[in-house]
């Protein structure tokens, strides 16, 4: 049968007030109002205009009705900036968005209407009711005070387009329809009831008593019972999840509304599997909603791994204890990998709870004679003596930090640590130094570092480290953090930091403590990164009387890396310390607009259906740049294709089922970005290092590599070091 002219229209009536709701939503958290608020009224306007349909036509009238009515709801509301971070792509956007939010009513709503919903002057008028809006858009201009302030508001427009609305305009329309639905319908006819005869009741009794059985077997195998129970199983299995992380929370000793509380929810113990949980339970309720059957062996193996990423630190060194991993190499880094992962979240989660002592132990720390546990023991015993023993159950213990505002908990290392050691491959020892030890530097006021142990000690826990890096099989965060903690140390034990005083003397010749640390960081031997490199350095300097060094002027960070990254790959060491080009290292500003537009509208065309041939031709600080910008908006499609094919590469499924956001994202921190071209490579394959400079300082970078399939630049690894 052909729908008839009447149902076409509606719902070409329905499609159009659905694209025009987002505007709407979108209207409104750009004023400043929550997205709570923004679905809210949205709600309202969407309501109020269908029921008013048949009043006006579609088109200009019809949209700005709509606006018109959003905005007798909109005006009555409180803006407020918002608290969170990262509801916009950028920091810059959110800054503006922000500044907006503080102008006033006329002057912003005429600014927004015009920036970001192409509203003429007139159009303008007719929404608001104001007379000048142009005088009101000079105005609100005037008031931000921003250089390059329209092409700010460019890209502020081309994040607005990215937020996510969630509107339901089938939903709320459909309740107004089901409301007018239950209307004339005819009364049931009662049929008249006759007892049965006498005769018949035996019969009529078997006949039941048939009917029942045959009844009985229909229902435990008819498609409404197996539905009743598969919801059952849903809903048993969410009271389960919710009793298994109380119980977790119980352990370490305060609960996750307590985080809330302390507006420290972003990150806690059970995001990763609150995250996985949702969406096993979403994958279970579409296929309930399409009748299909739940496989509830898969679901039970995939609850258990959820749970798995639950295991507190202290469960996880127990069943340690009970099945060693001292042969098993790739378990014993699949548990530090693990391990790393959960200990760095626990001192976080704790150090914020315990933030709020930060004033009083500032000033105790006044006082000459301070006493670590006796603060403690007089101070926060006596409301937290139980969190504190739940923190120490995961071996996190308070540690006396001259530098840290405040209260430090910190791996310790003892008797446990050492049965750890123990019960782990050899190859993980330097994994466990970093544990126990870290930090082993400090800085000062004027930034003269400070070693927390001896330097002899120091050398032999790098070198430790450096033989777990070149043995590691795959990455992770614990990777990322024992490189970049070997990377800080080896750079300040060699070439200081914010200079050359920590590393010279008053005659220009290298400390004598600092000679024989060089010393040993070469007696490693020439298959060692650490040891290749200062062999060299060391030889120089002892010809020139320790002040001079070819080899030590050319040192950057980025050739250790490249060293280490060719120990992984058992390729002979190969290293240039060749002078740059006439043109040096290539660089450009982070905050340049001009350079962040590139990026994202290079990322734009190449998400659209990752074609590397839109990448020939582009520079490797765009493709780095669209590698974050990825990151920013959890793109791990985008992410995965960008990374150079090797052995290592996951498939996509597997990278994008297990991928976390980069911790460390390129655009924080660091002010400017630069390039080396041509004076690199790997087995003849050109490679090209990127680093990243906070006030002319070395922060962190990666290394790209040219792939000559696709003939493109891509990520070969990214480093998280910080000097």
């Amino acid at each position: 049968m052909e729908e008839s002219d009447v149902n076409k229209e509606q719902r070409a009536f329905e499609k159009w007030l659905d694209q025009s709701a987002k505007s709407i939503y979108q209207f409104a958290f750009q004023f400043g109002l929550s997205k709570e608020q923004a679905g809210k009224i949205t709600e309202m306007a969407v309501l109020e205009l269908y029921s008013k349909q048949d009043a006006f036509n579609r088109g200009r009238d019809g949209l700005l009705k709509l606006y018109q009515i959003a905005w007798s709801y909109i005006r009555e509301k409180s803006p407020s900036p918002p608290n969170e971070k990262g509801f916009l792509s950028f920091e810059e956007d959110e800054m503006l968005h922000k500044e907006i939010i503080l102008l006033e009513r006329e002057d912003k709503v005429s600014l927004i209407l015009t920036e970001f919903h192409r509203k003429s002057a007139e159009d303008i008028t007719a929404i608001t009711g104001l007379t000048n809006p142009e005088e009101k858009i000079r105005q609100a201009k005037e008031q931000l005070q921003i250089d390059q302030l329209e092409k700010r508001l460019q890209l502020l427009a081309k994040s607005y387009a990215r937020l996510s609305t969630k509107v339901e305009v089938d939903q709320w329309t459909e309740e107004i329809s089901l409301s007018s639905a239950e209307e004339d319908k005819p009364n049931d006819v009662q049929q008249e009831k006759q007892a049965p005869s006498k005769k018949s009741l035996y019969i009529w009794g078997i006949g039941v008593l048939s009917l029942l059985v045959l009844a009985i077997t229909s229902v435990l195998t008819s498609e409404d019972y197996q539905n009743a129970r598969s919801e059952k199983y849903i809903e048993n299995l969410k009271i389960a999840f919710e009793q298994e992380i109380d119980d977790k929370y119980k352990v370490l000793g305060f609960s996750e509304k307590a985080l809330i509380k302390l507006n420290y929810h972003e990150e806690v113990f059970s995001t990763r599997a609150r995250s996985q949980f949702e969406k096993l339970i979403k994958q279970l309720e579409h296929q309930l909603e399409n009748k299909e059957k739940l496989d509830r062996k898969v679901t039970q193996a995939a609850y258990e791994e959820i749970l798995q990423s639950i295991t507190l630190p202290s469960e996880m060194v127990a069943d340690l204890m009970k099945h060693p991993l001292t042969n098993d190499r790739k378990g014993s880094e699949a548990f530090i990998a693990d391990y790393f992962d959960k200990q760095f979240i626990l001192q976080a989660v704790y150090t914020n709870i315990f933030s709020r002592y930060e004033w009083k132990l500032n000033s105790a720390k006044e006082n000459p004679n301070f006493d670590l546990q006796q603060f403690i023991d007089e101070n926060i015993k006596v409301e937290d003596d139980q969190i504190i023993q739940s923190m120490e159950k995961q071996n996190l213990h308070f540690q006396d930090d001259p530098i840290w505002p405040m209260l430090y908990p910190k791996f310790k290392s003892n008797a446990l640590s050492q049965q750890m050691r123990e019960a782990l491959h050899k190859d993980m020892a330097g994994y466990m130094t970093l544990l126990e030890k870290e930090p082993f530097i400090y800085y000062q006021d004027d930034f003269e570092p400070i070693f927390w142990y001896t330097l002899e000690e120091t050398v032999d826990g790098l070198l430790e480290m450096e033989q777990s890096l070149i043995t590691s099989k795959s990455e992770s965060m614990a990777y990322d953090f024992l490189f970049s903690q070997f990377g800080w140390i080896f750079q300040t034990l060699v070439k200081g930091y914010d200079g050359n005083a920590f590393v010279f003397d008053d005659t220009g010749q290298v400390k004598m403590d600092l000679r024989d640390s060089w010393r040993k960081m070469a007696a490693s031997g020439e298959a060692s990164p650490t040891g290749y490199l200062m062999g060299s350095i060391v030889k120089e300097m002892e010809v020139s009387g320790w002040t001079t060094s070819e080899s030590y002027d050319r040192l950057e960070p980025f050739h250790l890396a490249m060293l280490m990254d060719q120990a992984k790959n058992d390729e002979a060491f190969s290293l240039s310390f060749a002078a740059e080009d006439d043109g040096g290292p290539e660089q450009v500003a982070l905050n340049d607009l001009d350079y962040q537009d590139l990026v994202r509208e290079t990322y734009e065309q190449f998400h659209a259906q990752h074609d590397f041939s839109v990448l020939q031709d582009v520079h490797p600080l765009v493709v780095i740049g669209m590698y974050y910008y990825a990151n920013d908006l959890e793109d791990a499609e985008t992410m995965w294709h960008l990374l150079i094919n090797n052995d290592d590469k996951p498939p996509l499924e597997v990278y994008t089922e297990k991928w976390q956001p980069l911790k460390q994202p390129a655009f924080n921190g660091a002010d400017s970005i630069s390039v080396e071209l041509g004076t690199n490579e790997t087995n003849g394959v050109p490679l090209a290092p990127v680093l990243y400079y906070q006030e002319g300082n070395f922060e962190y970078g990666a290394w790209l590599i040219w792939d000559e399939t696709d003939a493109c630049w891509k990520v070969n690894s990214i480093l998280f070091f910080i000097f």
